[in-house]
């Protein structure tokens, strides 16, 4: 079995293991207005600082299963992402990096965005989820991690919260 990394192919196995990054917060705000603003990828620069743009692909029924959107960050980096799952109900959204410009370094990249209620404060706890092939590094994880911690400072502020002190690990 060979895979095309980084311009050229390798042999690797067949069986992948996955590797999964998982982080949460806690919002005192309504879950839906929250899910509103998460579930439209083309408002990932409000909350997601290193985002410039994301653009719904030209002719795409938009925020549906098979749209792709085309995300740029400030560093140079382009993606374009494939939503593969969206629940209105379950307050879910799936999408897979199809391409990466310049090339990734990782296989395969699914990210995960869900919205939980408080069922006692009706607020918002968010879960953002990336799934990685087994080629992912240590290194690939723990930058995954610090990303999403990015990520909730910057949804915090595009809400108008105020910003919360982490938790000591």
């Amino acid at each position: 079995y060979q895979r095309r990394v980084h311009g050229r192919f390798v042999a690797s196995s067949p069986i992948m293991s996955l590797t999964k990054s998982v982080e949460s917060a806690y919002l005192a705000v309504p879950a839906q207005r929250v899910w509103e603003m998460l579930r439209d990828l083309t408002n990932l620069p409000l909350w997601r600082t290193p985002v410039q743009s994301a653009t719904m692909e030209p002719g795409a029924v938009p925020w549906s299963v098979g749209a792709t959107v085309n995300i740029a960050f400030k560093d140079g980096v382009h993606w374009a992402v494939r939503i593969t799952e969206i629940s209105d109900h379950h307050r879910t959204l799936c999408y897979e990096v199809i391409s990466c410009e310049p090339e990734s370094h990782v296989l395969s990249m699914v990210h995960t965005i869900r919205v939980h209620d408080v069922t006692e404060t009706r607020h918002a706890v968010v879960e953002l989820s990336t799934r990685f092939s087994s080629d992912a590094t240590a290194h690939t994880i723990e930058d995954s991690k610090y990303k999403k911690l990015e990520s909730f400072r910057s949804l915090r502020a595009a809400l108008g919260l105020a910003p919360v002190q982490p938790a000591a690990h």
